[in-house]
């Protein structure tokens, strides 16, 4: 395996009477920066969730670099998911609940510096000047940098977004997407997203899957030669043959 990777092998995952994902092999090293593409039903949520740990193969299997508390991974969902009624900074405290065990930190005590360091990520992403206002009276652009303060907190070596610049306009869209993907960059992070605009694919990452049908239909470097190829592969039916 490569170092640090994530293996998936001969996967495949039911839900319900679906057979969501199908015999699908992929392998995603460290540091990379993977975007999945596909229409609705194709599987791009499952596989993450797969990646994640979230869901176990029916068949197959999905392996992560040896780590002594399991794999180190951090979701940013389509919904957000932020406790509405809370501030910037307890927002992202959130992310550090794995590693402060106090009861204090319940009652939304942290210490001191990790109420420092979410102040760098909040920076990192330009809204540090938002960091005690409500969550719930941001903009969708902000709440959503909120997202990501909050699983940079988490010291995850893999990010897994879903979705994550759906409720956006494209511009703020893009935006988003390029900060996501410029922080992975520096920090030296894996980066999987599963993406529907296919305008943002090159923001997100330099590597496309294509899925439909729960198999991967297309795998490799992203140009932006290739869109119109992917559009159309994405118009047609499964055909159940994966393409390199």
């Amino acid at each position: 395996m490569a170092d640090g990777a994530i293996r998936v092998r001969h996967a495949s995952i039911q839900l319900g009477r679906s057979m969501v994902i199908r015999d699908l092999s992929l392998e995603v090293a460290s540091g990379e920066r993977v975007v999945i593409v596909g229409p609705n039903g194709a599987g791009k949520s499952t596989l993450l969730r797969a990646l994640g740990g979230l869901v176990a193969p029916s068949i197959g299997t999905v392996s992560w670099p040896a780590h002594p508390e399991g794999p180190r991974v951090a979701f940013i969902w389509q919904g957000i998911h932020l406790v509405q009624r809370l501030s910037v900074m307890e927002n992202v405290l959130a992310g550090a609940l794995g590693r402060c065990r106090s009861p204090l930190t319940w009652a939304r005590v942290f210490p001191r510096e990790e109420t420092a360091r979410a102040m760098v990520q909040l920076d990192r992403l330009g809204i540090a000047h938002l960091a005690h206002e409500r969550a719930g009276r941001l903009s969708g652009g902000e709440r959503q940098r909120v997202a990501i303060a909050r699983a940079l907190m988490q010291d995850a070596d893999v990010l897994l977004a879903d979705e994550p610049t759906a409720s956006l306009d494209w511009s703020a869209a893009r935006e988003v997407a390029r900060q996501l993907s410029g922080l992975a960059a520096s920090e030296g992070l894996t980066l999987v997203s599963a993406v529907h605009d296919l305008s943002l694919i090159e923001d997100f990452g330099d590597r496309v899957v294509v899925l439909r049908g729960g198999q991967v239909d297309f795998d490799g470097p992203w140009e932006p030669s290739r869109r119109q190829d992917i559009e159309r592969m994405l118009s047609q039916a499964p055909v159940g043959q994966r393409r390199r």
